[in-house]
């Protein structure tokens, strides 16, 4: 929930402030959801990029259409800061370590039939889920 109350704080300030253009934002924007919501400044740069493409995306619509975006269905883009995929000791073939400002939580899991199909054809894994 404080990711979310983040990234709302980062619309509501980016919108107000009429900031629609592409640069992410600095250390001394960031530091204020650090301070205001208690979060890890990895947490904070994370809320804020994805606020940043949220506002970005009115961009492009007439001045009519613009009205604030609303953050109400959370999801959450983690990169590689966030986890690390390792192949997993024991009956898992990999594990999928959680860290850096969110609960520690190790998930381990299989391949499927489909993701071998692709890694045996020498695709990669992505570094963001």
């Amino acid at each position: 929930m404080l990711y979310a109350n983040g990234v709302r704080y980062y619309i509501e300030m980016f919108w107000s402030n009429g900031n629609f253009n592409g640069k992410y934002s600095g250390k001394e924007i960031t530091d204020k959801a650090v301070e205001k919501f208690s979060i890890t400044a990895r947490l904070s740069q994370l809320a804020s990029k994805q606020a940043k493409d949220i506002v970005k995306s009115q961009r492009k619509k007439s001045k009519r259409q613009k009205c604030m975006p609303r953050f109400r269905n959370i999801a959450v883009n983690l990169d590689n800061r966030f986890f690390t995929l390792s192949k997993f000791n024991g009956s898992f073939d990999w594990g999928l370590r959680f860290s850096s400002g969110i609960p520690k939580i190790v998930v381990p899991f299989n391949n499927a039939k489909h993701s071998l199909k692709f890694i045996n054809d020498g695709w990669k894994l992505s570094n963001s889920i």
